[in-house]
């Protein structure tokens, strides 16, 4: 894949997951629970986790014409991420009530990250923007 592919693949990617994360994250945790909610269900911690998100669907958004511009946000989502999906999947092996997410959003946040990963190291995202 070539520097420029790579790129607009990426551009597509944060465009796409950043709607997804405004508007289909709410949609499909409250559409399809068992894949998409944790036990116990708390209302609280769900608003928080979809406000998170959508804030960083947002920056995607944002992002999305010049990811080269926004490495550092870029970089600290594939970690985060991938930190989040690996605690999910940790949570779901150990918690039989959980493993209907193995199927959810433990495999979707977890592909987000390594996707948003390959694409951004093929693009050549710097993990911090050159100085103006």
């Amino acid at each position: 894949m070539s520097r420029e592919s790579a790129r607009a693949l990426l551009r597509w990617t944060l465009l796409i997951g950043g709607v997804f994360l405004v508007f289909g994250l709410p949609f499909v945790m409250y559409a399809f629970p068992e894949g998409w909610r944790w036990e116990p269900y708390n209302t609280k911690y769900e608003h928080m986790i979809l406000s998170i998100y959508a804030a960083m669907g947002v920056f995607y958004v944002l992002a999305w014409r010049a990811p080269e511009r926004w490495g550092s946000f870029l970089w600290f989502t594939v970690a985060a991420n991938a930190a989040h999906g690996i605690a999910m999947l940790a949570d779901a092996l150990h918690h039989p009530e959980e493993r209907a997410n193995l199927a959810g959003d433990v495999p979707v946040i977890l592909f987000a990250a390594a996707a948003m990963a390959l694409l951004a190291w093929r693009a050549g995202v710097p993990l911090r923007a050159p100085a103006a």
